[in-house]
């Protein structure tokens, strides 16, 4: 990574309308450079970027910042200011006005512009067969286990793991990115550092009830958490826990329990206390997330295709463990890992897949 220097402007106009950055459309589809506040979460992503250029082949699994410098935007033409892209923390009023006199961050990420990618949706619906659907998901689960795993071995949690955070190349092979809500895990996980990303980011879906009660207490101001606001918790939570469709109204029951009695533990103790409490289970979050994404993918594999007793089903109840409300109940990533190896290496029917009809496979892109 390059040191804080300032950079050659020519250098970033080229670069920028080499990129076609002035168009809008392609703003949209992940720019290949890029130019933001410098702040704290620019100066974080930077952080994790470097770290993760550490891992071996890293290109293979994430998308980064390869390349940064600092530059003045105001020795740049009005022409070239107006056309490109500037990512900003302000309001677009106080934007507007001091951008020109602020420091900002030009970065270029690893990924050549070149290179087409596909968002998860688009991925999930260019494979034509049963087959090659349940292939490719497995596939595409058991790649973003490893690449998780890598990145928790370096001491970065991703955080904000979800479908719009993952791309897939051309070879059906997933890369992770957006690494600016992503935490630093070592020597760097405090209240005032986990409170700063808890503010920014706006997609809880695949989130634990631990961080659900993190946003609660940031977003909210609270000093602490009483009975009343339990019940509200928990609720807006389960009311957003779509997978629990797949299971039966025994285990949401139970699940629900589990959410009360996990956050009643918290009944009387400080702010500070339950942030504290809640940042020791970390090391679990990215598992929860990567679950959340894949029980709803194959539970309604399972459902359309009615694979009951097969390794599809086996797989959904592996993941339901690692989303349990209580922390310390759920598995590790290499545990995880090593679970669905054994499952996956000891399961040798496989002719129910060449049994399913493709009719079903449109019945279950329509759910989907």
């Amino acid at each position: 990574m390059k040191s804080n220097t300032d950079i050659n402007v020519n250098l970033i106009k080229n670069s920028l309308q080499n990129n076609d950055i002035s168009n809008p459309s392609l703003i949209k589809t992940d720019p290949k450079t890029k130019i933001c506040d410098y702040d704290f979460f620019s100066v974080n992503e930077v952080k994790i970027s470097s770290k993760i250029q550490k891992i071996p082949y890293y290109s293979n699994y994430y998308e980064i910042i390869s390349n940064y410098q600092f530059i003045n935007i105001g020795e740049m033409d009005e022409i070239v200011f107006e056309s490109i892209n500037i990512k900003t923390n302000e309001s677009n009023e106080s934007n507007e006005r001091n951008k020109k006199n602020k420091k900002y961050l030009f970065m270029e990420y690893n990924n050549k512009k070149e290179t087409k990618t596909l968002d998860f949706n688009v991925f999930l619906f260019n494979l034509p067969s049963p087959n090659l659907l349940i292939f490719h998901v497995l596939d595409s689960y058991s790649y973003l286990l490893d690449s998780l795993i890598k990145i928790n071995k370096k001491g970065i949690c991703f955080f904000d793991l979800c479908p719009e955070n993952i791309q897939f190349m051309q070879n059906y092979k997933p890369l992770l990115k957006n690494f600016q809500f992503s935490l630093l895990t070592t020597n760097s996980l405090n209240i005032d550092y986990i409170t700063s990303i808890i503010k920014k980011i706006d997609n809880y879906t695949h989130k634990p009830l631990e961080v659900h009660l993190l946003f609660y207490l940031v977003a909210n101001n609270e000093t602490s958490i009483s009975y009343s606001l339990i019940d509200s918790i928990c609720q807006n939570y389960l009311d957003h826990m779509d997978i629990l469709c797949f299971f039966s109204q025994n285990y949401k029951n139970e699940f629900k329990k589990d959410c009360e009695e996990f956050l009643k533990k918290y009944i009387n103790r400080t702010r500070n206390e339950i942030i504290q409490d809640i940042l020791l289970y970390y090391d679990k979050w990215d598992n929860f997330s990567l679950s959340m994404i894949y029980i709803y993918i194959f539970g309604h594999i399972c459902r359309s295709f009615s694979l009951k007793d097969t390794l599809i089903n086996k797989i959904v109840i592996l993941l339901s463990k690692n989303i349990h409300p209580n922390p310390w109940k759920r598995e590790t990533l290499i545990n995880t890992r090593k679970t669905y190896d054994l499952l996956f290496n000891s399961h040798s029917e496989w002719g129910f897949v060449n049994k399913i009809p493709y009719e079903k496979l449109d019945e279950l892109y329509k759910i989907l």
